[in-house]
């Protein structure tokens, strides 16, 4: 093929000239870097975003279905409403439970004080969340946990029965709080901060039965747990106080049409992404920045290809004029030249799309543990998408072609007799 024994010979041989072959080679390696740096970032930055999706998953409920009404209704409401979910998706669902949650302020003895927001499961439902939770610690991939479909796993989780003065804090919170399993600590209702100078505001005394992580930052700096069976009777009365029914199906990413069917049928339904919504849309908005400069910059590089084909077009006119007097009309000559630029931007994007793959997965393969804590995970993760390198790779022939046209252009644009009069 001409295209590739011009690219080969004229821009990386050595009779091709020193300056031509350097900037040459540079750009090559700019373009590999500019893409496989494009592909590490949005690969890690997939493998976050499937390390907290995943997380939620597993810890939030997929749907929350409101109860709107008088508590003395409350529970004739969820008794009818769970009947109803399970007779609509009997395949779908993995398991349904009552709720009750509400605002609340933590004190310690020691004088430290938090808000916090409890939440009273029932004995069954409680020892599903712990159970999801410690199956994740232990999953060092992060995948998603089967379904038990009921299977008893009776004596694993036993010591999490929880009693009526006992609760369950999030790490975060225990550690904002500096108290320890076994410490006690006083529930003060919001309400009773807005009591009147020397009334006394009800006080409810409980121990710190476990202290446990979700590994969700704002899950745990604000997680209180308590079983049903020990439900505090002021908090009952607390205005914060909001019930309703959890709902777990076998696929937490099918929850659309169950809650379309839901809120159809008059219920107040929300899904777990509304519920983590702005968590979610910053992770979004911080992917698609980082991604529009990396490929900014990625372009930026390619268009390297100008100067590249610019020199050779200089260097090379009167060989030029030669294949033109020979014949090489002046479309042929276009497309000739063209070829050679994407010759030599496929070298460096093909180069930068295995550098980068295989860097990713190097990273997925042998995680390294070295974040902080602070961060949703230790380690760091990657996943790259099939999507996004035929993308990548999509745009970078597109500017390759674009940078390639227009100096051959110009080369095609003179004449033989021009470009062999000084040879001549």
């Amino acid at each position: 093929m001409l295209s590739w024994k011009i690219f080969k010979h004229y821009l990386l041989s050595r009779r091709s000239g020193s300056l031509i072959r350097t900037i040459a080679w540079m750009s090559v390696l700019a373009i590999t870097i500019g893409v496989a740096s494009l592909i590490i970032v949005t690969g890690v930055m997939n493998g976050f975003n499937k390390v907290i999706y995943q997380r939620h998953l597993m810890v939030e409920p997929h749907l929350v279905v409101y109860h709107h009404g008088s508590a003395e209704s409350r529970q004739e409401w969820m008794a009818k409403t769970k009947k109803k979910i399970e007779e609509l998706f009997p395949h779908e669902l993995e398991e349904v439970n009552d709720f009750e949650t509400q605002d609340i302020v933590l004190k310690t003895f020691d004088g430290y004080f938090t808000g916090a927001f409890a939440r009273s499961l029932g004995t069954q439902a409680l020892q599903s969340w712990i159970r999801r939770v410690e199956k994740k610690k232990q999953d060092s991939n992060f995948k998603e946990i089967e379904s038990t479909n009921g299977e008893e796993q009776s004596g694993f989780y036993s010591d999490e029965n929880l009693e009526a003065n006992e609760i369950i804090l999030g790490r975060e919170l225990a550690d904002s709080l500096r108290i320890i399993e076994g410490d006690k600590v006083i529930i003060v209702t919001p309400e009773a901060l807005l009591l009147p100078v020397g009334e006394a505001p009800p006080l409810i005394t409980v121990v710190v039965k476990k202290i446990i992580t979700s590994q969700i930052g704002d899950l745990d700096g604000r997680l209180v747990l308590f079983d049903r069976k020990g439900d505090l009777v002021q908090l009952k009365r607390t205005a914060s106080l909001r019930a309703g029914l959890e709902v777990r199906l076998i696929n937490g990413s099918a929850y659309e049409e169950p809650q379309r069917i839901l809120q159809n049928m008059g219920y107040q339904v929300e899904s777990w992404p509304e519920r983590n919504g702005a968590i979610f849309f910053a992770l979004k908005m911080e992917k698609a920045a980082m991604t529009v400069f990396l490929s900014l910059s990625a372009i930026i590089t390619s268009f390297s290809i100008l100067t590249v084909l610019i020199l050779l077009v200089t260097q090379k006119r009167q060989d030029i004029g030669i294949l033109m007097s020979m014949g090489l009309n002046p479309q042929r000559t276009q497309w000739l030249f063209t070829q050679v630029g994407l010759w030599l931007s496929s070298l460096g994007l093909f180069s930068g799309l295995f550098l980068g793959v295989v860097v990713c997965w190097i990273i997925d393969r042998f995680p390294l543990d070295i974040l902080p804590s602070i961060y949703y995970d230790r380690t760091i993760p990657a996943q790259v998408s099939p999507y996004m390198v035929l993308g990548i790779t999509i745009i970078a022939v597109v500017i390759a072609l674009l940078s390639s046209w227009f100096p051959a252009r110009s080369c095609a644009a003179q004449s033989p007799a021009e470009s062999l009069r000084d040879k001549i």
